[in-house]
């Protein structure tokens, strides 16, 4: 869920950078770049929340080592893949 949540949202980035680059006179994206922004926003903070409640729910239900390292692996690449999108987020900016 988590994984496609990012996807999704990786998705609306490149269609905000599509935007940003188009300038027009006669075609001014300004308030579908306004939009998606604030769309990529909440998406950012829902999908934070929702990996700290993953990594606090493996946290108390890994029952030996070899899953605890498991969840950990997975949580630690469902951040890195958020804070890239994060980061490029605030370069379509």
């Amino acid at each position: 869920r988590i994984g496609h949540g990012i996807h999704g949202t990786s998705q609306k980035l490149e269609r905000l950078a599509q935007l940003a680059k188009r300038s027009s006179m006669f075609d001014d994206p300004a308030q579908e770049v306004a939009e998606l922004s604030a769309v990529i926003k909440q998406d950012i903070t829902a999908l934070n929340t929702a990996i700290a409640e993953l990594q606090n729910h493996a946290a108390r239900n890994a029952s030996n080592k070899q899953g605890a390292d498991h969840s950990v692996t997975v949580v630690d690449t469902l951040k890195t893949r958020l804070m890239g999108a994060t980061k490029a987020f605030k370069e379509v900016l």
